[in-house]
């Protein structure tokens, strides 16, 4: 129950911040955004070892940490889709 509820915490962001991202993403430039969005998306798992070997893991940071890169992965597609036809 708890990982579906996880994985469900990651695809919600899709729908409910995908319009917020896209006006976001079409202001700045794009590159800059993509790059940032996959070090999010790479550095924001980390904490969770840390956290292990703290003994201060919880099921609250899991669901923080898969809203973040559910968010960060929302940036990074619709920048990829808005910088790929200039880079052609």
């Amino acid at each position: 129950m708890q990982a579906g509820a996880l994985q469900a915490v990651e695809c919600a962001v899709i729908p409910l911040l995908a319009m917020v991202a896209g006006v976001f993403v079409d202001r700045f430039p794009q590159r800059p955004m993509m790059i940032g969005a996959n070090l999010v998306r790479g550095l924001a798992p980390v904490s969770l070892p840390f956290a292990f070997v703290l003994h201060h893991a919880t099921l609250v940071q899991f669901f923080v940490v898969s809203f973040v890169v559910g968010l960060a992965s929302v940036v990074f597609d619709s920048a990829y889709v808005a910088f790929f036809p200039a880079l052609v």
